[in-house]
């Protein structure tokens, strides 16, 4: 953007105006990056609140069944008066089909845990990232006010650019100018020495055919 940005003539405030403009787009693109990266961090944030109490909740849940199979188990021993009476078969059915499902819960409860504690890691490398990428887009915000600042900074240089740029066009007039007076000059010297030469030849001759009359005159007289 910096390399396209050239100064002709009276150009300074038009230099500005594309410089506004292109800065424009990169500061809206950061915005809109900005605020889905907050976006991102909440949406990570609730998912992470929700996995917390999910997870109290099993717990709560694996408590409470531990806690009435420990009732119902004291409430069996609680009969040995009348431990000559066998249970009757439903009710050692029932028994040994809690006691697998309390295996089976048992094992579910474990896979969930460890499903939890992937989401967990997950969720805090997203955050992690998520981090990271408000830190570099806060450093480059930071560049950017930096570079605007920086841009606001040389319009004086740039005006002054400029009207050095005007002083040396006019200077270059001049010098044609003075280019073609001396041009001009030097063809008038060149036809005035070839001018003065012609004259000085034809005195020449002329002085020439004077002597040679006036040698003839003297041969005759003598």
């Amino acid at each position: 953007m910096l390399g396209a940005l050239s100064i002709t003539g009276n150009d300074v405030t038009a230099v500005f105006d594309n410089l506004k403009q292109g800065l424009e787009k990169p500061l809206s693109g950061m915005g809109t990056a900005f605020s889905s990266s907050l976006l991102g961090l909440s949406g990570s944030l609730v998912i992470g609140f929700l996995d917390l109490q999910s997870g109290q909740a099993q717990n709560d849940f694996y408590k409470g069944l531990e806690d009435w199979l420990a009732s119902q188990a004291r409430l069996s021993g609680s009969g040995g008066a009348d431990a000559e009476q066998p249970l009757p078969a439903y009710m050692q059915a029932l028994l040994e089909q809690a006691a697998d499902s309390v295996s089976e819960l048992a094992r579910i409860v474990a896979r969930s845990q460890e499903s939890q504690a992937t989401l967990t890691a997950a969720l805090r490398t997203f955050a992690d990232r998520v981090t990271v990428l408000t830190d570099q887009m806060r450093v480059q915000h930071g560049l950017l006010e930096r570079l605007a600042s920086h841009q606001m900074a040389l319009q004086p240089a740039m005006e002054h650019l400029a009207r050095i740029q005007e002083r040396e066009e006019i200077n270059q007039m001049h010098l044609r100018n003075l280019d073609n007076a001396v041009g001009r000059l030097a063809e008038d010297s060149v036809t005035g020495r070839e001018r003065l030469i012609k004259e000085i030849r034809s005195e020449i001759r002329f002085l020439a055919r004077t002597i040679a009359v006036l040698a003839e005159d003297a041969e005759r007289q003598a």
